[in-house]
């Protein structure tokens, strides 16, 4: 078996010290494997291993079982990590297959070979145990022969494993059955048995297809009638649970009063819970909120906070408006050197009100030296990019709100365009 010291680096070494102050089995579970001791099991492999996957799947859901990018920083997903990898050199076999998703990563192909490595013994391991009654084993298979990145992939082998969990009552199988049939994935496409499907794994409280039934209500999509009141109670059942994604969408719908009245108090509840586990659309929302006003009192040194941890998590549209208030000084001392860093950020990834603004500091000499000719660069991308936003249809927002934000949009192209002449420089033969 492969030594822990040899596996990648994907692990961001100071959440050590965070996972053990934490305190839990699974983290106490750690120390040997951290500093590097022959691992060695003092508790109950069972009890470790369902600690530890209790925390993968709660991650998996939330992130639809999308593969990790680079280092783990969740310190309990860290602590999952080091148990499974502790459980896999003691030959445990249910840990290869969360072990191998944890190492999942196309953009490194070391971690690739060793995610495949373990994918490979947990298939094996699986279908020699396929005969227990375990539906997480079946469901993990399924997951497996689904999954484009093995080379095993078997989509209607993933089916049989998938409906075989969930005849037992599998909410986490249904769900999958859910979305098999929805893209037509080793089933013919049958969106009536993707809801059937779905809605079954919802009624089971399972977050995901709460989620999944939520947004179809939120769309009309998939022969779902629009009705935004059962999103909220899909949303709702959901958030409820925890899961991050619905905390957010459900502080969204509370804000706009859409399936529920609008309310900026349960708004602010709601950004905050999701805000609090790290999402950045969450956190953003929530600088809104503290910003304007709304649902709480008006404070810009709490937006400015919640801005950046969500501006330094790559949210553009944070980036802007963190961006703003160093401009203005709201929150902050005023420094129009960390605004035009901040707007940088925000306009090299194409928003529109970032490259406006990034080509205003350099017009006037603010936080950089003038130049006009990077203000002209920069005034032409905001053309460009508020041009394409004004032929985009959003279909999930109501539609008047959408035609003021189309009616905005058009207006900050045209006021663009102003300044652009106010250059000397023709916008029709620049772009």
């Amino acid at each position: 078996m492969t030594d822990p010291k040899n596996l990648p680096g994907v692990i961001n070494q100071q959440v050590a010290v965070h996972a053990e102050q934490r305190g839990s089995l699974v983290m106490r579970g750690l120390v040997a494997v951290q500093e590097g001791i022959e691992p060695a099991l003092s508790i109950n492999s069972d009890v470790l291993y369902r600690e530890a996957r209790t925390i993968f799947d709660k991650w998996w859901a939330e992130n639809r079982g999308w593969p990790l990018r680079g280092e783990i920083d969740d310190p309990d997903l860290f602590a999952a990590f080091k148990t499974f990898q502790q459980l896999a050199d003691n030959n445990y076999w249910k840990s290869y297959y969360p072990l191998s998703v944890l190492l999942d990563s196309k953009e490194d192909k070391y971690n690739q070979n060793h995610a495949q490595y373990f994918a490979n013994l947990a298939i094996e391991c699986c279908l020699a145990n396929q005969t227990q009654q375990d539906v997480e084993l079946w469901c993990d298979l399924g997951n497996m022969l689904s999954s484009e990145r093995w080379a095993m992939q078997d989509d209607e082998q993933a089916v049989e494993w998938y409906r075989k969990a969930a005849e037992q009552g599998s909410a986490r199988a249904e769900c999958r059955l859910g979305y098999m049939y929805r893209l037509g994935q080793g089933v013919p496409q049958n969106e009536a048995q993707a809801v059937q499907w779905y809605r079954k794994a919802a009624e089971h409280d399972f977050a995901l297809a709460q989620l999944a039934l939520g947004v179809m209500y939120f769309k009309g999509e998939s022969g779902v009638p629009l009705d935004c009141m059962m999103a909220a109670m899909w949303f709702t059942k959901g958030a409820e649970q925890g899961h991050v994604h619905l905390q957010n969408m459900l502080g969204q719908m509370y804000s706009d009063g859409q399936g529920v009245p609008q309310d900026y108090v349960q708004a602010v509840e709601w950004y905050r819970k999701a805000a609090e586990q790290g999402l950045a659309s969450a956190q953003k929302s929530l600088g809104d909120m503290y910003k304007n006003g709304k649902g709480v009192p008006q404070d810009d040194v709490q937006a400015v906070e919640w801005y950046r941890k969500a501006a330094e998590q790559g949210s553009g549209a944070a980036q802007v408006f963190l961006g703003d208030m160093y401009k203005n000084g709201k929150g902050v001392s005023r420094d129009d050197v960390q605004a035009v860093e901040w707007y940088r950020k925000a306009a090299e990834q194409g928003l529109a009100s970032a490259q406006e603004s990034l080509g205003d500091m350099y017009k006037n000499g603010k936080g950089v030296s003038r130049d006009d000719v990077q203000a002209a660069k920069w005034y032409c991308k905001a053309v460009n990019a508020y041009s394409e936003s004004s032929m985009k249809v959003n279909t999930a927002c109501p539609e008047t709100v959408w035609d003021e934000y189309i009616e905005a949009v058009t207006q900050a192209n045209a006021d663009v365009k102003k300044k652009l002449d106010g250059l000397g420089i023709d916008w029709k033969t620049s772009l």
